[in-house]
């Protein structure tokens, strides 16, 4: 009986082991971005800003939402809006940065290793939709 119990025990263990590994696969994705520091701005923000760009290409790298509106009036063009969405949550594995001069302004250029299980990408985009966009 004792066996018995040992047996069903680790059968159990084994079988929850499985089934919270049995998730959708996570990939490793790069991606580029690069900021011009502004005259007032410091060093840092101008990596913040280049580490967030690059963070964006790595999402849209899988999936991102596209939605365009024009209005006119009178045969003028009185509404042109171009909204982006892309989210997902993403662990970032590694980030580099570079700085070169390019004439007056300094480019921060960040370059993003993440991994992503881009099979959650197309529902976060959905959900930030709904916050974002008007009905």
């Amino acid at each position: 009986m004792r066996r018995n119990f040992l047996i069903a025990a680790l059968l159990t263990v084994g079988i929850f082991f499985c089934a919270t590994t049995a998730h959708a696969e996570t990939k490793i994705y790069t991606g580029v971005g690069e900021y011009s520091i502004m005259q007032g701005e410091t060093h840092n923000f101008g990596k913040q800003r280049a580490k967030k760009i690059a963070e964006r290409d790595v999402l849209e790298q899988i999936y991102f939402y596209i939605k365009s509106q024009s209005s006119m009036e009178n045969f003028r063009l009185t509404k042109d809006e171009i909204v982006t969405i892309t989210a997902g949550l993403m662990r970032v594995i590694n980030t580099k940065f570079s700085t070169t001069k390019d004439g007056e302004f300094f480019v921060v250029k960040a370059t993003v290793i993440a991994e992503i299980d881009p099979d959650e990408v197309p529902a976060a985009v959905e959900r930030e939709k709904k916050n974002r966009l008007p009905d």
